[in-house]
């Protein structure tokens, strides 16, 4: 049985075969699909999101066999630790923006940044590593789905994480240069994202890994 968020319930936002508890998993295009209709649905969202300038706050509107999906909300320098998604494949649609991407590889080594403006609805692939966050000044909103649903999520060590934070720092929050980051597979900036820094952060042993049990945000 779907469990969906009352302010959906009885709405036509979220597709029939999106809800069945088949575990059936979706590609990246209809996870981008669902999530700008959803942000399209301004006044059921605007009623659900919160702003914590303590706890970054998040609640799960969808759970089914196929998809879940989750609003977000970011305060100025709320960020996500480093992370990957557990094989899942992903989408998420700025509300209120921006937001700002850092994209790791996979030794959780920092490759480059995306800044995510309003409306904005970047994929991302099964193996795809990123930290997400607000480096404005203003609250900022994003609606994400994932698909298969609650997988294990991984998050960086606290070394690999020092490393992030720091060209975070030097490239995003300290100023930084605007050169763009190349196209890939494993996160196609929608309408909007804005590319930002390559420059690569400094070493340290960063192979290992923290694994975790489901859930998104």
């Amino acid at each position: 049985m779907p469990l969906i968020h009352p302010r959906l319930a009885g709405t036509d936002l979220v597709p029939d075969f999106l809800l069945g508890d088949e575990n059936e998993t979706v590609g990246p295009h209809v996870l981008a699909a669902l999530t700008r209709s959803l942000g399209a649905a301004t006044g059921i969202w605007s009623a659900i999101l919160r702003h914590d300038p303590v706890n970054r706050w998040y609640t799960r509107l969808v759970l089914s066999g196929s998809v879940e999906v989750w609003l977000i909300s970011w305060c100025p320098g709320q960020y996500t630790r480093a992370h990957d998604h557990g094989g899942a494949f992903g989408a998420l649609t700025v509300v209120q923006g921006p937001v700002t991407e850092i994209v790791c590889d996979a030794d959780w080594r920092p490759r480059g940044w995306r800044r995510h403006e309003r409306e904005a609805s970047p994929t991302f692939g099964r193996d795809h590593i990123h930290k997400v966050g607000n480096a404005g000044s203003a609250p900022a909103a994003t609606i994400h789905a994932y698909s298969p649903p609650e997988l294990p999520m991984r998050y960086a060590p606290d070394a690999a994480e020092q490393a992030v934070e720091g060209f975070l720092f030097a490239n995003v929050t300290g100023g930084g240069l605007f050169d763009a980051v190349p196209a890939d597979a494993t996160a196609t900036a929608g309408a909007g994202a804005v590319a930002g820094s390559l420059a690569t952060a400094a070493g340290g042993d960063v192979a290992g890994v923290v694994a975790v049990g489901g859930g998104r945000p």
